[in-house]
């Protein structure tokens, strides 16, 4: 397998939320409906990435955005599984192993979230982020890059952990294209830093001021170095430390003073696909 840089060369904030909150709609309804009125309001581009049970429990609240050209909607498989095996190593000395699921499980949650969001949005899906996120993403897995094209997916959000599987994962973790030989080649776009979700799992919940000021750092290092930068927040970690999107949105207003780019999944895969063909 080729790995083929893809990496714009300005500076490019790429916005995502993971929708994951299945077994409390309650919390996911009130994230959507602060993200719909700050993102509209702001004209802020972001994909969702949805967990096939979220969509059934939240479908009504998510209807409304499948109408609206900003938001874009992918997939976080159906019921959260681990693409590959996990050995994390924390900070503080804890080791946790978590288990992936054998290719085929992997492409039955794939293909049946694809085929709902289709089915119900109308849209296809065109990216999948990993479950948990991996060292490096797929760059051992060939297996699983030629899974997720069959099923007709563009692009993947699986290199989010470090090489101690876990984060922060460097930024220097950049897009890039998975070419295993096929027709079309796969766009990685690693989610760099912190997942909200480790971070609180490492500091806690109360650390939201210190997860925010981690961000505007790598964000000044992205903007200083050119690089791609992908913030993608869980439903659920926003409810608990951000409820207001006070922290979020400051945030995307630094980018953008900075003169950073802002888009989402879909759009940045659109751009990188026609300068990989113009490329080629």
């Amino acid at each position: 397998m080729r790995l083929i840089p893809a990496a714009p060369e300005k500076a490019t904030v790429v916005i995502g939320y993971t929708i994951e909150k299945s077994d409390n709609p309650a919390i996911t309804r009130k994230f959507l409906e602060t993200v719909y009125a700050v993102h509209t309001e702001a004209d802020l581009p972001a994909t969702f990435f949805l967990l096939g049970k979220s969509i059934e429990t939240n479908l009504a609240d998510l209807k409304r955005f499948a109408d609206n050209p900003l938001f874009g909607f992918a997939q976080h498989t159906w019921s959260h599984v681990a693409f590959k095996d996990i050995d994390e190593r924390r900070h503080d000395g804890t080791s946790v192993h978590l288990p992936g699921v054998p290719p085929e499980r992997a492409r039955e949650e794939v293909e049946r979230t694809s085929r709902f969001i289709a089915d119900i949005f109308g849209r296809a899906c065109r990216g999948v982020e990993g479950a948990r996120g991996y060292h490096l993403g797929l760059q051992d897995r060939p297996d699983l890059v030629k899974i997720l094209l069959d099923a007709g997916l563009e692009y993947s959000v699986t290199w989010c952990r470090n090489a101690d599987g876990w984060n922060p994962t460097p930024l220097s973790a950049q897009p890039h294209w998975y070419d295993i030989g096929q027709e079309k080649a796969l766009l990685e776009i690693p989610n760099q830093g912190w997942q909200d979700a480790a971070w609180i799992k490492e500091y806690g919940a109360g650390s939201a001021a210190g997860y925010y000021s981690f961000c505007h750092d790598l964000l000044a290092e992205a903007k200083q170095t050119g690089k791609t930068l992908s913030f993608i927040m869980h439903d659920w970690t926003n409810r608990e430390w951000d409820a207001s999107f006070a922290h979020t949105l400051k945030l995307y207003e630094t980018a953008q003073e900075a003169g950073v780019a802002i888009t989402n999944f879909e759009a940045f895969c659109d751009q990188r696909h026609a300068s990989f063909w113009n490329a080629a």
